[in-house]
């Protein structure tokens, strides 16, 4: 006759430690981010606001006696929804008195490997909506040479430890490049969880999150955030029928961007795409215009061409008869009723993103 024991008995508090020691044992994305476990007594559905701090901009010329201004740092709080986080595993009463099977470590294992790739995908989705300037926009593979362009973006910021978030087949390309550095060569240097390598002092994490695609996110410490509640719950619900008890593991959290300016996204393009960007406002002057784009990547830049009827420019083929948009600048727009706004690589004007705009005109 088979007797439950004490260990064939799973105890909720036991096993929500178990989970939590576990926790970002199988995450790409949570070992960079900063852990904030102030979320305690929040629910799901309810809004926090957060700190997503947006560059101030360069200082510039102060006449005498002229007041210096100031730029509110407000501008960079956001509004976030508590997200629960949660999955349940179910486990029958011959697996738990079985001799052979550890129903609590598996479970633990189980769970806390489905909590972290929910973390992976709701910090990939605040990655993925990073803007314009925090883009190098390729055609190519990645590689070596694409990943020093890349770090142009940083500017004189690009020192200092990052990852380098690619798909298992880059990581196969990269592992045959000559300024690739294998894990046991960066020796007391690999700080970061999970690297495989290094090339251009990026250390190199795969994630299967990442289509074979060439897209890749170099990230530096201070760029993402998890705010979580410090403890996970685990509650069980027993079902007599099937002689089964199902635990359910659940946390709050939420994952976000905090500071762009930390983030370069490599993005592969191999086809043109719309966009939503570009906003047309009236100008001081009778029939003019005002066009508004956000930053362009540091290698491609925004042209347009006024016109009656909507442009769909051609993947791979340059643009021809248009002029270089300065945001903001007002535009005499005559009787002209649209704008074809273009984001075109600087090297060849050929077109990444476009848009089809109608103009709002001074009357």
């Amino acid at each position: 006759m088979a007797v439950t024991k004490k260990a064939n008995v799973i105890i909720p508090e036991v096993l929500a430690d178990a989970i939590k020691d576990k926790l970002t044992d199988n995450s790409v994305f949570a070992p960079l981010a900063e852990v904030d476990n102030t979320l305690e007594a929040k629910g799901e559905g309810d809004t926090i606001t957060v700190t997503k701090f947006a560059y101030i901009g360069a200082a510039g010329d102060v006449a005498e006696g002229a007041d210096i201004g100031t730029t509110d740092l407000s501008e960079g709080k956001v509004t976030k929804t508590v997200k629960k986080i949660g999955k349940g595993v179910a486990i029958t009463d011959e697996a738990m008195l079985s001799a052979h099977s550890d129903c609590a470590e598996e479970a633990a294992t189980q769970l806390a490997k489905a909590i972290d790739d929910k973390t992976d995908a709701d910090f990939l989705t605040e990655l993925s909506g990073i803007s314009y300037v925090r883009k190098y926009i390729s055609t190519s593979d990645l590689s070596s040479d694409l990943i020093v362009d890349a770090l142009t973006v940083f500017g004189e910021d690009e020192q200092g430890v990052k990852a380098l978030t690619v798909s298992p087949s880059d990581l196969g390309a990269l592992r045959k490049d000559d300024d690739y550095i294998k894990a046991s060569d960066i020796g007391s240097e690999q700080v970061i969880k999970g690297a495989t390598g290094e090339i251009w002092g990026c250390q190199i994490i795969p994630t299967n999150r990442l289509a074979a695609s060439g897209d890749a996110y170099i990230i530096k410490p201070g760029a993402l955030v998890d705010v979580v509640e410090d403890n996970v719950l685990v509650e069980p619900e027993r079902h007599a029928n099937t002689r089964t008890t199902d635990w359910y593991a659940s946390r709050l959290a939420v994952p976000y961007l905090k500071r762009e300016d930390r983030v370069v996204k490599i993005e592969k393009r191999s086809g043109v795409k719309t966009t939503d960007v570009a906003v047309s406002t009236a100008g001081e002057t009778s029939g003019g215009t005002i066009l508004t784009v956000p930053a362009a990547p540091i290698n491609c830049k925004w042209v347009y061409k006024l016109g009656t009827t909507d442009v769909t420019p051609t993947w791979g083929t340059a643009v021809s008869s248009y002029t270089d948009l300065v945001s903001g600048q007002e535009i005499a727009a005559s009787t002209n009723t649209k704008a074809s706004v273009v984001l075109v690589f600087k090297a060849d004007d050929k077109p990444v993103d476009y848009q089809n705009v109608t103009l709002v005109k001074k009357a």
